[in-house]
């Protein structure tokens, strides 16, 4: 059951998360970020909301085309799962590129429900 509960949830954070819009700011930015906090624990909504996003030299914005999901590691209260992420980038010229962000979860159980306690880009090298 939590594999499943997992699948579904943690797809809409990401769709939440990982998109970027260089034109979004002030209250725009604080009702995206107040979208995620169903998905997340207090720990990592407190860390979110003190982080500002900006884009790159290049990047202005991107879009979160679809979303794979693997288990790393399953726990009963913690679980670690990879998430590949393929997105769209438009540059600050409007020319549009695909790519593909690899991210790794963790997830744990908290108070009955299952919550994103932590979210980082993920490396070849790292492994739960």
């Amino acid at each position: 059951m939590a594999a499943a509960e997992i699948q579904d949830f943690v797809p809409s954070f990401l769709k939440l998360y990982v998109p970027f819009d260089s034109g979004i700011t002030g209250e725009e930015s604080t009702v995206q970020l107040s979208k995620m906090k169903p998905f997340v624990t207090d720990k990592l909504y407190q860390q979110l909301s003190e982080i500002k996003r900006r884009g790159t030299l290049t990047i202005t914005k991107t879009e979160v085309m679809d979303i794979a999901l693997l288990p790393a590691e399953i726990g009963e209260k913690v679980q670690y799962w990879n998430a590949t992420i393929n997105v769209g980038f438009t540059d600050h010229n409007g020319k549009k590129e695909t790519s593909v962000l690899p991210y790794i979860l963790k997830v744990s159980y908290i108070y009955g429900k299952w919550k994103v306690d932590d979210v980082g880009g993920r490396t070849g090298a790292w492994n739960p």
